[in-house]
């Protein structure tokens, strides 16, 4: 993966708020003040390119997703890096996710949406694997746009509420 541990370290400009991820407020609002802060999932497809480097486009939209958004990541993106890593200090890195972003975790029945969403797709034709309907169903809890590299993601949005982000 040839994580670079440097954007992690990188200052977020979260329209100069501070942000404590254990802080209590509504999706999509502030707690000082309610200033929309536009919350974004950035999907494991996109992780793996930017730290691979190998689109300029996609690292320079993510470096400004980075600067000026909320940004999300389930504890299975996290799980799904680590699986991929390729050495200990990757993993280290991909540790480092739980301090530098908002870690978003799953509600009482996620799972069990996630396997509905999974199953209607199916009776639809549509195999998406089950992971990425899990991915999907936590985002639309969390009110969180999706930033992925996976072309499945347009068809879940066929059967579940959720939002994309528009590539650059």
């Amino acid at each position: 993966m040839n994580v670079d541990r440097q954007v992690l370290s990188k200052p977020r400009n979260r329209g100069g708020i501070e942000h404590n991820k254990n802080e209590s407020s509504s999706p999509g609002s502030s707690a000082l003040g309610g200033a929309e802060l536009p919350r974004i999932l950035i999907d494991t497809s996109v992780w793996i390119e930017y730290f691979r480097k190998r689109s300029s486009d996609l690292s320079n939209e993510v470096d400004e997703i980075l600067s000026r958004r909320e940004v999300y990541v389930p504890k299975i993106v996290i799980a799904e890096l680590i699986q991929g890593s390729k050495s200990e200090q990757e993993v280290s890195i991909i540790r480092d996710f739980l301090e530098a972003f908002n870690i978003i975790d799953q509600k009482e029945d996620t799972w069990v949406k996630a396997g509905e969403l999974s199953f209607n797709l199916k009776k639809k034709g549509k195999i998406v694997n089950l992971s990425d309907c899990y991915i999907a169903v936590i985002a639309q809890e969390h009110s969180c746009q999706i930033l992925t590299l996976d072309e499945h993601f347009k068809d879940i949005q066929k059967t579940l509420n959720i939002r994309l982000t528009n590539r650059q």
